[in-house]
């Protein structure tokens, strides 16, 4: 049956923020459901539910302040330009007690622990091959603490 090694979903359609927000905060919605939906899937999974981490970041954090257009609901839209907080992203990880920290959540609006750069160091630390990777490929630092 189906139980692949690694997959990756990608959903770049999401990313219309700068001109429309009510339809983006719509598109998250769904997203938020594809995702339940499919760790559910995992967990019901004999081969997967124990041996499956899911790594959920978008590829971008969003400009403190919103640009000039205004939706059809009259919510302001936003970039991402390069602004400090441009760099700073959620990140959902989620998987079996001995690869991923179970029960936490890390940093807030106001105090965040890392930025978009740190993802891929993060990611190849969980998966046990940071070590391998030489240091000026990943010049983020691994938030070990994940």
């Amino acid at each position: 049956r189906f139980a692949p090694e690694l997959m990756v979903v990608n959903t770049t359609n999401l990313d219309i923020c700068h001109s429309d927000f009510s339809q983006y905060i719509g598109f998250l919605h769904k997203a938020d459901y594809g995702v339940g939906w499919l760790w559910n899937q995992i967990q019901s999974h004999p081969v997967l539910k124990d041996d499956t981490i899911m790594i959920c970041i978008p590829e971008h954090g969003r400009n403190l302040d919103s640009n000039n257009l205004t939706d059809g609901n009259g919510l302001r839209a936003y970039d991402h330009t390069g602004d400090a907080n441009s760099r700073r992203l959620f990140s959902l990880i989620v998987g079996p007690p001995d690869k991923v920290v179970q029960g936490q959540s890390l940093g807030t609006q106001f105090n965040p622990v890392g930025e978009s750069i740190d993802i891929v160091p993060t990611i190849a630390h969980i998966l046990g091959f940071l070590d391998e990777v030489p240091g000026y490929l990943l010049p983020g630092r691994a938030l070990e603490e994940a």
